[in-house]
Order: structure tokens, then C-alpha cells, then sequence
């Protein structure tokens, strides 16, 4: 997630991904309950005052956080632990469009945690535990390389066997990116991928966002086909605060403004990142505004 480092907010954009490959909530909520013996039935509604929000429906069950294990139980559980017809259609979407107090209010109906600490402590584990599967990777073919999954603190060590063991590629093809879970690592793998010269491409089937496509400007050229999404958005503090609510002359912003100036994008659609949607929410830019930021070369 494109935001000042934070085990929550990243987590919560991993979790979307991962409950966005979940079947319905009802199919889920089947399967967890065979496999999960510690799960408890909870009778009643949510009120307003116990989950912040009233859009995330009835708690069906609380479930012992101390037996996921990995994002993917993380969001079995959570998309098991709804019950509302317009959101388990598609559970991922509807997840994504939560906010991100409503995200955190479902999470504490699902594992029953109290206090915002307990919930900080769970998704922290969860990040520093992101399976394999969940990290970018690159599965190479011929002289390009194929990106998929998220930006993680693994990234940059990624890039660099990539770089050393496959000296024959010179294109990094990004084909579903959805943000980084640490954007300082993000960073540091982009640039080595300016440094090592490579180009970056994002085919008409392909989606990035956030970090993503902070990585994808990285390329010495850029190219994307029609179809392409890039996803933007602000990036937001630990508390809450929005990037566009912190002056422009504050140091927070040189972390992007500073990459941005390496690789030739001018500091205006930095800001227009930030005023483009919050935190919690995705622009997707439009062929327009992919124009008037360079994000395709030559």
C-alpha cells in the first residue's frame, strides 16, 4: 500500500487481495467452521457503538486469532464472518470499499479483539509472517520477467537475484502489483531496477496500484498496453492523517518527491496522488491523466 510504513494499512491492502481469491462468504463460512474448532457462535446484532460503522452486517462467529495463520485463514475468516446479501456476492470489492475504520471494526467482530493494540499485534504477526505465494515474485521468460504480488520487505533481495541470475532480461512485465507492504523496501527495489537499466511494461491484462506503480516509473522505458489499470491514492500516518492534509514543505513528502525527481516524473502528479483519493480508497487514472504524467516513454 502507497503510505508511510505501517503494518496495519499494509496488511489491510494484502488482506483485501487475498479475500478478493475467496469464494462466497456462505461457502466460506462452511468450510472454516469444519476446520477452526475454536470457532464460537456470538447471537446478535453489531451495534454502531461495537463496530464503528453499521455497514458490516451480523457477527456469524468469533474466531481465535491465534489459529491463522496466514493471510489467506485471515480472509477466509473475515469473509466468513458476514452476513450481508449485497456483499458476499463479491466480498473482495466490498472489502476494498470499506474505509479503514470500518475494515478494522470487522476484524475486531472476527477475532473478537477489544483494544486497538490487540488488533496491531495480530496484523503486525500476519505481516512479518506473508507467505511466499502473497510477495512479488518474477517468473522469467526469455529476455522479460513477470511481476506478480506484493511489495514486501523480500522485494529488493528479489531484484537483486533477477538482476544477477538472469542477466538476459530487460523487461520487467507487472502484471498484478497491488502495492507494497513496506515502501521503503519498494523504493530501494525500484531503484535498483533504474539502476540496472531495465524497462517496465504493464499488458492489457494487467493491474497495478499504489507502491506498484511507484515501481513501475522505476523503468528507463515505460510501456503499457490499452487495458492497463494503475491505481492511485494518498498515503496516510499510523493515526490516520492524510498526505494531503500534511504541508507541502513537510519532510514526509521527500520520501516519494525525492524517487520521483530520480526517475524524471515531475513532483505534480505527486500531488495529484494525493488529491486524487484517500488512503483507503483506489483512483484508477484514466488514458488523460497517463498522458500527462509520462507514465509511457518515448
Amino acid at each position: 500500500m502507497r503510505t508511510t510504513p505501517t503494518p496495519l494499512s499494509a496488511l489491510l491492502l494484502a488482506l483485501a487481495v487475498a479475500i478478493g481469491a475467496c469464494s462466497s462468504g456462505d461457502e466460506t463460512a462452511d468450510s472454516t467452521a469444519a476446520d477452526d474448532d475454536t470457532t464460537t457462535t456470538v447471537a446478535g446484532e453489531v451495534t454502531e457503538a461495537e463496530a464503528g460503522t453499521a455497514t458490516t452486517g451480523a457477527v456469524a462467529a468469533v474466531v481465535d486469532p491465534d489459529s491463522i495463520e496466514n493471510l489467506d485463514q485471515a480472509a477466509e475468516a473475515v469473509a466468513a464472518n458476514i452476513d450481508d446479501p449485497a456483499a458476499t456476492a463479491d466480498f473482495g470489492t466490498y472489502f476494498e470499499s470499506l474505509t479503514e475504520a470500518e475494515q478494522n471494526a470487522l476484524l475486531d467482530q472476527t477475532f473478537g479483539f477489544t483494544t486497538a493494540e490487540e488488533r496491531d499485534a495480530f496484523l503486525g504477526r500476519l505481516l512479518t509472517d506473508l507467505a511466499p505465494e502473497d510477495m512479488a515474485a518474477f517468473a522469467v521468460e526469455g529476455s522479460e520477467a513477470f511481476m506478480s504480488g506484493v511489495i514486501a520487505s523480500s522485494t529488493p533481495a528479489a531484484v537483486r537475484e533477477l538482476i544477477a541470475e538472469h542477466p538476459e532480461v530487460t523487461t520487467i512485465v507487472m502484471v498484478d502489483v497491488p502495492g507494497s507492504a513496506d515502501d521503503v523496501a519498494n523504493l530501494e527495489a525500484a531503484r535498483l531496477v533504474r539502476e540496472a537499466g531495465l524497462d517496465t511494461h504493464v499488458p492489457a491484462d494487467g493491474e497495478i496500484a499504489s507502491g506498484g506503480v511507484d515501481f513501475y516509473l522505476a523503468g528507463v522505458e515505460r510501456t503499457f498496453a490499452d487495458g492497463a489499470v494503475f491505481g492511485v491514492h494518498s498515503w496516510a500516518t499510523v493515526d490516520g492523517t492524510e498526505g494531503i492534509d500534511v504541508p507541502r514543505d513537510d519532510p514526509q513528502h521527500r520520501l516519494y518527491l525525492d524517487y520521483y525527481a530520480e526517475v524524471g516524473i515531475s513532483d505534480d502528479f505527486y500531488w495529484f496522488t494525493l488529491e486524487a483519493a484517500p488512503a483507503a480508497g483506489i483512483h484508477d487514472m484514466t488514458a488523460d491523466e497517463l498522458a500527462r504524467y509520462g507514465f509511457a516513454t518515448g
